[in-house]
C-alpha cells in the first residue's frame, strides 16, 4: 500500500468514539493528570490524580495499591511477610503498617502489649541518617509508653520463628 492510503485508512479508523483521545474518561484523565503535574505543594506529589483514581478503580488490580486518602500503597518486604506469617501462626492479634504519633509508621503494632515491631533491612537501616532517624524514633516511643523492637533483616532470614520467641519471652 502507499503512504496516503494508510493514511487515509488510519484516520478513517480514529474518527469518532474509536478515537481514544475523544473518549471523555480519557480526556479527563489527561486534564487531571496536567493539573496535578504542575501543582508545587508537596502534599500533591504523592497523591494519585481523581481521573487516574477512578480509572485505576475500574481495574481489579489497582485496588490493592490505593489507600484511602489517594496514596498509592507500600508493598510488604520479604521480611515483613515473614514475621506477619510467623505472627498469624502464633494467633497474636496486630495491627500493619500502623501510624503512631504523626512521625512513624512502624511495621507492626500490637496493641494488646503495646508493642511496636520494626523489621530493618541490613543495607538501608546501616546507614548514618538512618540510624539517626532510628534512634530518635525509638526515643520518642519509648518516652510515650511504647516498647520498641527492631529485628534485622539477617535475624528474621535466619530464623523468624527465633525473633517471635524472643518477643514472647519478653512479654511473659
Amino acid at each position: 500500500m502507499k503512504r496516503p492510503e494508510i493514511r487515509k485508512i488510519h484516520s478513517i479508523r480514529m474518527m469518532g468514539d474509536k478515537n481514544p483521545s475523544k473518549r471523555f474518561e480519557v480526556r479527563n484523565k489527561i486534564r487531571n493528570t496536567m493539573i496535578n503535574k504542575y501543582k508545587s505543594d508537596a502534599t500533591y506529589r504523592n497523591r494519585v490524580s481523581i481521573g487516574t483514581k477512578r480509572a485505576m478503580s475500574r481495574t481489579e488490580v489497582w485496588k490493592n495499591y490505593i489507600d484511602s486518602r489517594g496514596r498509592i500503597k507500600k508493598t510488604d518486604t520479604s521480611i515483613e511477610l515473614k514475621i506477619e506469617n510467623e505472627l498469624k501462626s502464633r494467633g497474636i492479634r496486630y495491627e500493619k503498617q500502623k501510624s503512631l504519633l504523626n512521625m512513624t509508621i512502624v511495621d507492626f503494632y500490637l496493641p494488646f502489649y503495646n508493642i511496636v515491631i520494626y523489621t530493618d533491612g541490613d543495607y538501608w537501616h546501616n546507614k548514618s541518617d538512618a540510624i539517626e532517624k532510628d534512634a530518635k524514633q525509638n526515643k520518642v516511643l519509648t518516652e510515650n509508653g511504647y516498647k520498641v523492637v527492631r529485628y534485622w533483616e539477617h535475624e528474621i532470614n535466619k530464623s523468624s520463628e527465633e525473633c517471635i520467641n524472643r518477643l514472647v519471652c519478653s512479654v511473659s
